[in-house]
């Protein structure tokens, strides 16, 4: 049938989703087809260049480039693999490819056949929801208490990852995240006034990063 191959997989149920620091927006996914190729194979991936650049050999056409939602499914790009109509298609663009070396032309079939793949990836592929690792944090009240009673970062970061069952993703790095938020709810009080488990939390970011070590400093000998 169709090799369903990953350039870019980044562990979770949307493989191809990534998302810059400082960037609004994930990076513009995609399934590339090399129709020169011995066997019928989409790649895919995501564009690694913030902006709108792409490969020449994507630009001339020698490798047809299918947009895919950032957050497409794995299981649905994976059963891709075995779906016989996208492998009818794109047998049909295989054959209509006429040859020129400089860039990829193919007869009016193949063109249709070239549509009729956007189409049904359209159709056939759904996204699952993602959540920004911060922000999936922050929804935890008791993070601080949660961080105390879990004995670390690395810990804690492990209970706190969806399973593979869950219906949404996390993005980003979720001990990061951890450390970050527990930190800020922490910031709000003085060490005088921390409960025994926000003493335990605090001595484990500060041994986690010395950055937060401040933590462990009163307000008085912050400012002096």
């Amino acid at each position: 049938m169709i090799k369903i191959i990953y350039s870019d997989h980044n562990g979770t149920r949307a493989p191809l989703f990534h998302q810059y620091p400082l960037q609004h927006n994930p990076q513009r996914a995609y399934l590339d087809f090399n129709p020169e190729s011995d066997q019928l194979t989409l790649t895919a991936g995501y564009n690694g260049e913030i902006g709108n650049a792409i490969p020449a050999n994507v630009w001339n056409r020698k490798i047809l480039r299918f947009s895919i939602e950032p957050a497409t499914c794995e299981s649905d790009l994976d059963s891709l693999g075995q779906n016989e109509e996208l492998e009818s298609l794109l047998k049909e663009i295989v054959a209509g490819r006429e040859s020129d070396w400089q860039r990829g032309c193919y007869t009016e079939q193949a063109e249709y056949a070239i549509r009729s793949v956007e189409s049904l990836l359209e159709s056939e592929l759904d996204t699952i929801a993602v959540w920004d690792s911060i922000e999936w944090i922050a929804n935890c009240d008791s993070i601080v208490n949660d961080l105390a009673d879990a004995g670390s970062i690395e810990k804690l970061a492990d209970d706190c990852k969806p399973d593979h069952s869950s219906d949404f993703v996390v993005f980003g790095d979720l001990e990061e995240a951890v450390a970050k938020v527990a930190a800020g709810r922490l910031e709000r009080k003085d060490p005088s006034d921390y409960t025994v488990k926000e003493l335990r939390a605090a001595e484990i970011l500060a041994a986690y990063d010395d950055d937060y070590k401040l933590l462990l400093t009163s307000s008085k000998e912050k400012t002096s």
